[in-house]
């Protein structure tokens, strides 16, 4: 990892932060990364938060240090110069003339250069001394004001715009020595029109979204009423299946003690009349009861139904019906029939017995 990465991250920034801003300045410099870091301080949030969507920041670059240059602060090692025979001094930094700033690479030069204007440059066998302890504090007070200051003057000014905009509405507005004139009686009427009109328009809006608001929730209790009936109309018919099965299978157990009791009496039968004729026979022996296989009987479709209606009265009504239609159609046709009084009456069927109050289930 970069030396200047890791003392920014001691100085307090983030190793992203310090990542970025040593890939943009392309520096190993702390002065200039730090300058980049202040007078790009919204950029740097930008480019933190969307991170994961920007192109990956390439890795900081490390400069390496030439193998004759020597990183003592005293020593400056000497190379011979062609056609002299003492060596000239290596220059180890570039130095600012015009503020005395010394700096490691070309890039910063270029980045110093375009910061402050200054073009005054030449090159030092001095060697850049890394910041001390009290030197990365010294430097990151100062960053940390910096970043304080341009955020109390971006909160002023954000502060600020709203009212240099509200005075600006404001401002589009002037007092006149003209008088508003009263409106004519002609005026008057045509306000009033386009006021019964909007009232008008809104009215019949609310009544036609209170029509639709209705109409669906009449809908959906509709479809809840016949989710629940055919609910009810699957149970009472499986209800029907086990009633009929068992049915059945008490008819065939009881026609089937039936025919043991017949064979029994057979049976004493033809033993008392071996006993009285004296000859002696083996007893009978009882032929094996056979039940025979039921066989299924084919489904069959039924599309009409006729039925017999019994009026309190005693009297009858046959009529035939659909077989798909609600009981609400026997219902209107008992009512049209003119023979029943009541206006509200009930369906009800004998055996097994059951109530209709609901007429919308199917017959």
């Amino acid at each position: 990892m970069s030396s200047v990465v890791d003392t920014l991250v001691e100085m307090g920034f983030s190793k992203q932060k310090a990542e970025i801003a040593v890939a943009k300045t392309a520096s190993q410099d702390l002065q200039v990364v730090m300058d980049w870091i202040i007078s790009h301080e919204d950029e740097l949030e930008s480019l933190t938060s969307s991170i994961s969507d920007s192109v990956p920041v390439s890795a900081p670059v490390e400069v390496e240090q030439p193998a004759n240059v020597s990183t003592s602060e005293n020593n400056v090692e000497m190379a011979p110069v062609e056609g002299s025979e003492e060596p000239s001094p290596i220059a180890k930094s570039i130095r600012c003339d015009d503020c005395q700033k010394l700096f490691k690479s070309n890039e910063e030069v270029e980045f110093h250069a375009a910061k402050s204007g200054q073009s005054n440059f030449s090159e030092s066998t001095e060697e850049k001394k890394p910041l001390t302890d009290a030197e990365k504090k010294e430097q990151l007070a100062k960053i940390e004001a910096k970043l304080r200051q341009r955020r109390l003057e971006r909160e002023a000014r954000e502060k600020e715009e709203p009212l240099l905009r509200e005075k600006n509405r404001i401002n589009n507005f002037s007092e006149s020595t003209e008088e508003k004139k009263p409106l004519t009686d002609a005026e008057k009427k045509e306000q009033l029109a386009k006021i019964e009109a909007k009232l008008r328009q809104r009215r019949l809006e609310r009544e036609a979204r209170e029509k639709e608001e209705a109409l669906l929730r009449e809908k959906n209790r509709i479809k809840s009423g016949k989710e629940m009936l055919e609910a009810k109309k699957r149970h009472e018919e499986l209800e029907m299946k086990k009633i009929i099965e068992q049915r059945k299978r008490e008819k065939e157990e009881e026609r089937l003690a039936k025919q043991r009791v017949r064979d029994q009496i057979e049976q004493d039968k033809l033993a008392r009349k071996a006993k009285f004729s004296g000859a002696a026979s083996e007893p009978p022996v009882a032929p094996p009861v056979t039940t025979p296989a039921a066989t299924p009987r084919p489904a069959v479709n039924y599309t009409e139904i006729r039925l017999q209606i019994k009026l309190p009265d005693g009297s009858g009504l046959t009529q035939t019906f659909g077989a798909k239609e609600p009981l609400s159609s026997v219902r209107l046709f008992v009512e049209m029939s003119q023979k029943v009084n009541e206006t509200s009456f009930s369906l009800m069927r004998s055996y097994p017995r059951k109530i209709w109050h609901l007429l919308l289930c199917s017959l």
